[in-house]
């Protein structure tokens, strides 16, 4: 893979480059950094370049678009990179009526959350080139691999209006998952969990054609399960789904796999509420009307880390219970304990999956701080992840020079 600094002469330059800094934050104070370190590569290879000034732009959670928002401010990241790059991060809250003159002194320099504005989410042509003006960005570099599902203006506008190109981590990112269910080896396994399963409809039915075996868990698994006609008390379900359960079985025994190759939870973590500390394992067909099914059971968790054993590689992408909560964070566990025993290769995507795995491996000293471990590569993309994988292009990589 050539380098982006291979592309493009970036010397005394003024760079726009667009991170993904959607990172959780409490109290003001970031929670998982993971997002954040990931954009160091491209900061520290556009410094070593001879950069002039380098202005990230970024988005957090999903503001009205009608001004600022306190608890979605990107205030607390400019500190946290300032730590991370052990240097001062210049900040600015309103820039829209400043000039390229009237920048922070700072060599680096973010910008508050773009969605406050409207013009961000409307890919407006218009609001791309105010950050054109108030910068005097020479060149855009693309690094936020998670937004590249979206035409946005930081997106697909900007790109009619600067060189652009992608960073090193988006690239690799980009053949990565893209090239992932083509090249694994086999037999695949996904493992597929999460709240929604209207969000991943396309997905589901895409891998019916390209894995071998496809587990299910997480509140998704509990669609399934009503369907089935299992009781699942008070358990958290997605409304009106009965056909795009029938449209993932359709795809499943349309591609000649057999059922039993597509895997619920055959036993549960039942709780009260999902803030318990205690859960209580039960097989399907027990649980009372007041309890909540909070993670899978022992029995699944011995099913799923067979199959890792045996397989040749895991998609993963989304946590198998509900995690916040380490009462209820067991299957999660026991996959990526698996994953890591027994040096499985496996792409892991979804922004809670991905931070709840670098939160685990960091905290039990299995992995470095990074992106990689072993033969596991962490995605730092969500939906992008999902929609390359399904459709084999993403909206924002388009007007990329490099891809």
């Amino acid at each position: 893979m050539k380098r982006l600094v291979d592309q493009f002469n970036f010397k005394n330059k003024t760079v726009l480059v667009r991170t993904d800094y959607n990172v959780p934050i409490q109290a003001s104070q970031v929670q998982n950094d993971m997002r954040i370190r990931a954009s160091l590569g491209v900061i520290r290879a556009l410094i070593m370049a001879g950069a002039r000034k380098i202005i990230l732009v970024s988005h957090l959670g999903r503001p009205a678009g009608q001004g600022f928002e306190v608890e979605l401010s990107l205030a607390p990241i400019a500190e946290r990179l300032g730590q991370l790059l052990e240097q001062s991060v210049g900040w600015v809250a309103d820039w829209q009526e400043l000039m390229p003159e009237q920048l922070p002194p700072e060599r680096i320099v973010l910008f508050e959350n773009l969605r406050f504005w409207p013009g961000e989410a409307n890919n407006d042509e218009a609001f791309a080139r105010q950050l054109v003006a108030s910068t005097g960005a020479e060149v855009f570099v693309q690094d936020g691999f998670a937004v590249a599902h979206r035409q946005s203006a930081t997106t697909e506008a900007i790109t009619k209006l600067l060189p652009s190109y992608a960073s090193d981590n988006f690239v690799r990112e980009y053949i990565t998952v893209g090239g992932f269910l083509q090249t694994a080896q086999r037999p695949l396994v996904a493992i597929v969990g999460g709240a929604k399963i209207s969000d991943k409809i396309d997905f589901l039915t895409k891998l019916a054609g390209e894995v071998d075996y496809l587990i299910i868990g997480g509140a998704m698994a509990n669609v399934f399960l009503a369907e089935a006609g299992f009781d699942v008390g008070c358990s958290l379900v997605e409304n009106n789904q009965a056909p795009a359960v029938q449209a993932v079985y359709r795809a499943w025994t349309g591609a000649g796999k057999s059922l039993d190759r597509l895997i619920l939870p055959s036993d549960v973590l039942v709780v009260r509420d999902l803030q318990a500390t205690e859960a209580v394992a039960k097989p399907l067909g027990q649980l009372t009307a007041t309890e909540i099914i909070g993670d899978i059971g022992p029995e699944t968790i011995a099913k799923i880390t067979t199959l890792i054993q045996q397989a040749g590689a895991v998609l993963w992408n989304g946590n198998l219970g509900y995690s916040e909560n380490p009462s209820l964070a067991g299957g999660s566990i026991a996959v990526i304990t698996a994953l890591i025993k027994n040096h499985t290769p496996a792409l892991i995507g979804g922004g809670d999956t991905v931070g709840f795995v670098d939160n685990f491996t960091t905290k039990n000293q299995t992995s470095p701080r990074g992106a990689v471990y072993s033969e596991l590569f962490l995605s730092t993309g969500g939906g992008a992840s999902l929609e390359l994988l399904a459709y084999g292009e993403l909206p924002g990589a388009k007007g990329l020079l490099n891809l």
